[in-house]
């Protein structure tokens, strides 16, 4: 007849809710998964590299199971720079363009990226395109950002401060001024012009009518 006891060994008509542990059960347990894991099997017993759910729960471990080489190349990317150019996407605005049909990317219809050989239908998913992790990964950037020193934060303000000043110190613009340099300019233009007309006339008496024609010119323009 068999005992009537519980898996930890303990009576089950007993009353008392304090658990009594089988130490050699799970002495015996944590040997079997060691042994597992040296042999490359997981806790089930199957082995990981054949197990489909073991890939998966690779899959989800990320970065720490990722080899050494394809680590080292994620370190090597450079930090997120600024754009020096501004990406135009009104260029194309108002203006017709045929059409054909090709599998080539940069024939089709939309906005094309260089970088990555794929053309992109509108504006907002290639501005999310250019600013993704994989475009940046191409142009050899990554999506971390240089951590600014104090020093770089004083260059920076001294850099505006000094912006700032050249504006105020910039003389205002003033417009009686304006007007009388233009003038000034216009005077001298006619004044040439006039000594220009006068030694055509010593050289070429033929040219008379010409030269009253200009002369004219120039008195309607003095006023």
């Amino acid at each position: 007849m068999s005992e009537n006891k519980g898996y930890y060994k303990s009576d089950k008509n007993e009353t008392s809710f304090r658990r009594t542990w089988d130490k050699e059960e799970y002495e015996k347990r944590a040997r079997e998964r060691s042994r597992r894991l040296k042999t490359g099997e997981d806790d089930s017993g199957s082995n990981s590299d054949n197990d489909p759910k073991s890939a998966n729960s690779k899959k989800r471990r990320g970065k720490d199971d990722q080899p050494d080489a394809e680590k080292k190349v994620k370190k090597d990317l450079e930090t997120l720079k600024a754009r020096e150019a501004r990406v135009n996407l009104s260029g194309m605005l108002g203006k017709v363009q045929v059409v054909q049909s090709s599998s080539i990317a940069a024939k089709q219809p939309g906005y094309y990226c260089k970088t990555c050989d794929v053309t992109i239908k509108d504006s907002i998913s290639y501005l999310d395109h250019i600013n993704g992790k994989k475009h940046l990964e191409k142009l050899n950037m990554s999506l971390k950002t240089n951590r600014d020193s104090i020093s770089d934060v004083r260059a920076k303000l001294a850099a505006m401060k000094k912006k700032i000043s050249e504006k105020q110190t910039k003389p205002e613009y003033d417009f009686e001024t304006s007007i009388n340099n233009t003038k000034l300019e216009n005077e001298l233009k006619l004044a040439k012009k006039k000594k220009r007309l006068q030694e055509l006339k010593k050289l070429s008496p033929k040219n008379a009518q010409t030269e009253n024609a200009e002369q004219n010119e120039i008195s309607s323009i003095m006023g």
